[in-house]
């Protein structure tokens, strides 16, 4: 990554990418502990929205440390530098958790299709044996999909960055082409085609005289569902296809908007995006809120009982506490 040389600027940067990777790092990992701790929560469609959690704490925990290394280390050049491009510093471990997210995505809006336009089908409705698939596949094409940028990766003495080194220009162009698709046009476009389908079948095939009313509240409950991954979904297209561009022009040795400004913002709408979606589940899910309300005062009563228990302890006893 290249940036402009202003002090001001680099620090306004390091704020805003370290207080989104916070709130990322806190939010995520609420959502997984919300629905691996109650047993209400554990659904199939859950699973998946908490394999996203994760794919977003990875890109989230991975941006940062190529910043911090230009800034206040000295990068390690020959064979060190390359391992360490592609463990740590190049961030490519970030780029598994976007594709991960890509593909979870993608999954979910292929569940909201069945459960909306094919509800009694048993063969099509998401099971637990099912999200494993999925869970196992998503990173499968996260890792298979990043290979190459991870061969690549090598240290760059001159600009002290990792970059990565194709053999031929035509092939790194390929790869960006091929990214810029998998990542981002093919599952914008296939989330976009089904939720159509299942927001017309939602809000306009069908009027509220039309549905009996024993499954009214069902079909409100899929309305709340689908706006809340629908929402989840327009976040995505907005933040990723900005930096997803930019890589591809990249590639193609078309170096405006690489370098400067416009990388930088679009590196921070990446984190953004792996930041927000906690945020989309608490306003637009009322089931979300109120366990995730429960498991923070749990926690509280429960620190606020040992203290009392303690306490009581110590006037029983006669004891002073320290």
């Amino acid at each position: 990554m290249a940036y402009p040389e202003n002090k001001s600027f680099e620090t306004g940067m390091y704020v805003s990418l370290s207080t989104l990777v916070f709130i990322n790092l806190i939010g995520n990992t609420l959502v997984i502990l919300v629905i691996l701790t109650n047993r209400k929560m554990k659904s199939p469609m859950n699973y998946l929205l908490a394999n996203l959690a994760v794919a977003d704490i990875m890109v989230g925990a991975f941006i940062v440390p190529p910043l911090i290394s230009k800034q206040f280390f000295t990068h390690p050049e020959g064979i060190a530098g390359a391992i360490a491009c592609k463990v740590l510093t190049g961030g490519s471990l970030t780029w598994v958790g976007s594709a991960a997210s890509a593909f979870s995505l993608v999954a979910i809006s292929f569940e909201r299709y069945f459960a909306v336009i094919h509800p009694h089908s048993t063969k099509l409705r998401l099971t637990f044996r099912k999200v494993k698939r999925v869970v196992k596949g998503s990173w499968t094409f996260a890792l298979v999909i990043n290979l190459p940028s991870f061969a690549t990766l090598a240290y760059d003495k001159n600009i002290n960055l990792c970059v990565e080194e194709w053999p031929e220009q035509q092939i790194g162009s390929a790869y960006g082409t091929l990214w810029f698709l998998a990542v981002g046009v093919l599952p914008i476009t296939i989330m976009f085609g089904l939720y159509s389908r299942v927001v017309y079948t939602l809000w306009f095939k069908r009027s509220k005289n039309q549905v009996p009313a024993t499954q009214l509240s069902i079909l409100k409950s899929r309305k709340r569902l689908t706006k809340m991954i629908f929402t989840v979904s327009i976040i995505y297209a907005i933040c990723w296809l900005p930096d997803l561009t930019i890589y591809l022009l990249h590639l193609y040795n078309v170096t405006f908007g690489y370098a400067g400004l416009p990388n930088v913002i679009g590196v921070i709408l990446v984190t953004c995006n792996s930041a927000v979606n906690p945020f989309v589940y608490t306003f637009q899910s009322e089931k979300f809120r109120r366990h995730l309300k429960q498991l923070v005062l749990c926690r509280k009563y429960r620190r606020n009982r040992v203290a009392n228990a303690i306490l009581t302890i110590f006037l029983e006893t006669g004891a002073t506490p320290l």
